[in-house]
């Protein structure tokens, strides 16, 4: 009876899992190819890079070696490479490869399909339940789209859990400083590859547990850490077209191809270098001197593509990085024209609707930074300007969310002395379009799940002729005004028998953990239901092929 938690990421996906035996979560290791030789071996590393490669019909291939490939792709070859996937999932996007349709939740569901073989290998047992961690701002449709993923990778007991709240459970336990006997309100910034999420959640003791009550949170927000090697990527190509005179438009498109490469790969190799000597500086030391803080960029061995080549890219300091990253994070940014300031302010004013308009940064008992980006030179800085005090980075930010998803696996089965209940709300109203307009049945700040909500609706009713089928239009929005609404379905529901006219209508809501819904329309003593099924229409296939590295 094995469980596993899942951060199926943007761009890489780890794995964990707790036995009863060990105190604390653990990573699988996974086997991958890690290099371009022909003879590449294989090495078990915690993160899987989130790239899926299908060069024929009937196989894939995942593993570090192939986002490697993946940056040097020529165009004809680019298609057969799918990343950063989870930008997508929840929409209409599809590609055709070896005469295949592939869709983003096709491409996830290779991802974890791989992953739960390598966990079952590892643990020598089947998985009967697993966690998958999404972002806190992923929508009805995009969550709809993960568990559709899950459902083609056979993926067994499948429950969603925002990915702040992953990292502040693996925070929970391994810090216990938590004061319990007070409400802590507790804001998580996560910072990834290829989102950036902001949670505001309230941790309190009840006398049968704890327990984790969401607030607020962010819309989705796609800048994170691959737009910041995009900026890192290309200054470094100015320094080396500076340093060698030589031009990028120049060169031969495979030899641009390859430049590219080593640029994305210097780029992801110097953001971690720095982070890395970031957890084990004083930040003070950071502030005296931005250039004593730096990192040797890989050697350039290129000499058939830069004939001109004096010398190598050298050294990255955290001086060159917020030249690098000025375009996109200004130093001397304001709260309205600094792009990390947006969705904290969104998670800010989402809270104010469940706590009151007063509620503000200095009520929080805490600011966590967690994700792949959380320990990179200038971000907490950049941070801590928006609201204005000192942020605390989780324990292990990059592998937080997926150790909190095995953290809360286990709370959520109340394995526990000490249960936790996790209370989620529903941070957009469900509506219903009639021919006046949009009538809320579900208000936002619902707290989830719920089960048989009676909604009694003005005016709704079998209309003047009476009917046994009927149009049902359904939307989420913030309001009926909202310029982001969307529809969650358009579907036709029908009685048993004909009703009179003017027979009123209720409706009773049921949402589930995963936000899932279920309607039941009630009229004259008949019933009829409808489950709102976000997934594509059937004409993709689920078959996956054979998954290997």
């Amino acid at each position: 009876m094995a469980m596993i938690g899942i951060d199926l990421g943007t761009t890489n996906t780890l794995c964990s899992y707790w036995l009863d035996s060990d105190d604390v979560p653990k990573l699988i290791p996974i086997s991958q190819s890690t290099l371009l030789s022909r003879d590449s071996p294989i090495e078990a590393k915690a993160l899987l890079p989130s790239v899926v490669y299908t060069p024929k019909s009937g196989v894939a291939f995942v593993g570090e070696k192939f986002k490697t490939m993946s940056w040097g792709a020529t165009q004809n070859q680019r298609d057969h490479y799918f990343s950063s996937m989870k930008k997508y999932m929840g929409t209409s996007y599809v590609r055709e490869v070896n005469g295949e349709l592939w869709s983003p939740e096709r491409v996830a569901a290779c991802l974890l399909k791989y992953v739960r073989e390598q966990a079952e290998f590892h643990l020598r047992e089947p998985i009967t339940r697993t966690i998958i961690t999404i972002p806190a701002s992923f929508n009805t449709e995009q969550r709809s789209a993960t568990l559709r993923a899950a459902q083609i990778a056979s993926m067994p007991g499948v429950i969603l859990i925002d990915e702040p709240t992953a990292a502040l459970c693996y925070q929970m336990l391994m810090a216990p400083y938590f004061d319990y006997k007070h409400p802590n309100v507790l804001m998580m910034l996560d910072i990834g590859g290829g989102t950036f999420d902001v949670s505001i959640i309230k941790v309190q003791q009840l006398d049968n547990g704890r327990e984790l009550s969401i607030l607020g949170q962010s819309r989705y927000n796609e800048m994170a850490g691959d737009d910041f090697d995009l900026y890192i990527a290309g200054y470094l190509l100015a320094r080396l077209e500076q340093q060698n005179s030589v031009s990028f438009s120049s060169l031969k498109q495979q030899d641009q191809l390859v430049l590219a490469a080593y640029l994305l790969y210097s780029s992801e190799e110097a953001k971690r270098a720095l982070s890395d000597q970031v957890q084990r500086l004083n930040n003070d030391i950071l502030a005296r001197d931005f250039d004593k803080t730096f990192v040797a960029l890989p050697p350039i061995n290129m000499p058939e593509v830069l004939q001109q080549t004096k010398e190598d890219l050298g050294k990255f300091s955290v001086s060159d990085l917020i030249v690098a990253l000025h375009g996109i994070l200004p130093r001397n940014s304001t709260n309205e024209n600094n792009p990390l300031a947006k969705p904290i302010l969104e998670a800010l004013d989402s809270a104010r609707e469940v706590l009151g308009e007063e509620f503000g940064f200095h009520d929080l008992s805490n600011i966590f930074l967690t994700g792949g980006s959380a320990y990179l030179p200038i971000l907490p800085r950049q941070f801590a300007r928006v609201v204005g005090r000192p942020l605390k980075v989780v324990s292990k930010p990059m592998e937080a969310v997926a150790l909190g998803a095995s953290v809360f696996g286990r709370w959520h089965s109340r394995s526990t002395t000490e249960p936790v209940v996790l209370r989620q709300r529903l941070f957009e109203s469900i509506y219903l379009q009639t021919k006046t307009g949009f009538v809320e049945l579900l208000s936002k700040n619902q707290i989830i799940p719920v089960e048989n909500h009676r909604c009694v609706l003005q005016g709704l009713n079998t209309g003047k002729q009476g009917r046994r089928r009927m149009a049902i239009r359904l939307f989420l929005g913030r309001s009926p005004t909202d310029a982001l609404m969307k529809p969650m379905d358009t579907r036709y529901i029908e009685f048993d028998d004909l009703l009179p006219g003017n027979t009123p209508i209720e409706i009773d809501i049921s949402v589930s953990i995963n936000r899932t819904f279920e309607l039941k329309f009630i009229a004259g003593g008949k019933t009829a239901s409808l489950s709102v099924d976000h997934g594509r229409p059937n004409t993709i296939t689920d078959k996956l092929p054979q998954v290997l590295t």
